[in-house]
């Protein structure tokens, strides 16, 4: 748990400098990137990889807070920045970044140095 905590703190404060940086006030998404549904997803996927979170309103609550602390900051920055948040759920047959690389995709040209 406190590695968790220092490592949100962490990223919050990155998040919050780098709005500052741009000029980017904070503010909320036209719409929520976690809906009701989606958390439920979320929450099963989790609990498939062995993460499960808490389940019940109070940790909704808790998990809503939490984002408020941090996604007014990146939505702005992915505003200024012209760029996307990622989704919450992993679209199917996805890979994360730690698990490829561009020398591993097939249909991605290859720099040549």
């Amino acid at each position: 748990p406190r590695a968790a905590r220092l490592t949100f703190a962490m990223a919050r404060h990155a998040a919050v400098d780098l709005s500052q940086i741009f000029g980017t006030p904070p503010h909320m998404a036209r719409a929520d990137r976690l809906p009701p549904a989606d958390l439920v997803q979320l929450r099963a996927f989790l609990d498939k990889t062995g993460m499960p979170l808490r389940p019940g309103p109070v940790a909704d609550q808790q998990l809503a807070a939490i984002r408020t602390q941090y996604e007014p900051y990146i939505h702005a920055l992915a505003d200024y920045l012209l760029d996307e948040l990622p989704p919450w759920l992993p679209l199917p047959d996805s890979q994360d970044d730690w698990q490829t690389s561009i020398w591993e995709h097939t249909t991605t040209a290859r720099p040549s140095y």
